[in-house]
């Protein structure tokens, strides 16, 4: 920032520098009989601060570009390092998650699964794992005499598997 600072800095000495001049070919065209040779000296004189002037400037330019440039890619890389991170955390959760709810259902490899089913505007079916078969079917009867689902659901239904 500091750069930027004295860039802006020599910009506006620059442009006074401009002032100046013009106030020095006003005054020479008054005072003097040579006036048309001073302001010859006085045009070239500026024609050159003019150039210097738009130098610094489109070097100024440059260097904020470069910098603005420099900040943005690092923005963008810290974006997606904590995306990434997050995601990675998320997975992790989910995993966790599910080896809990897993272990706290009792769940095994000879388990079962019920299958629900239901219809309101089209037609969905979800899949729920099961300690066994018998608690499948107890499950599912809990189901089909649910008064809450019953508002919402058309048709509904279950269906027990035995997992292998």
């Amino acid at each position: 920032m500091n750069n930027l600072f004295y860039k802006s800095l020599a910009t506006i000495s620059t442009i006074g520098i401009l002032a100046l001049s013009t106030t020095q070919i006003l005054n020479t065209t008054k005072k003097s009989n040579n006036s048309e040779i001073e302001i010859s000296k006085t045009l070239i004189e500026l024609k050159k601060v003019r150039k210097e002037s738009l130098n610094e400037i489109k070097t100024a330019k440059e260097e904020i570009l470069s910098e603005l440039n420099k900040l943005k890619s690092s923005s963008l890389q810290d974006y997606r390092n904590q995306t990434n991170f997050a995601l990675n955390q998320l997975e992790k959760s989910k995993s966790e998650s599910l080896k809990v709810l897993k272990e706290a259902g009792g769940i095994s490899q000879g388990s079962a699964h019920m299958i629900l089913t239901g219809y309101v505007n089209g037609s969905s079916s979800s899949v729920i794992p099961m300690k066994d078969l018998d608690q499948c079917e107890e499950q599912g009867v809990l189901w089909m005499s649910s008064q809450r689902a019953r508002f919402h659901l058309k048709y509904k239904g279950f269906e027990c598997l035995e997992s292998r």
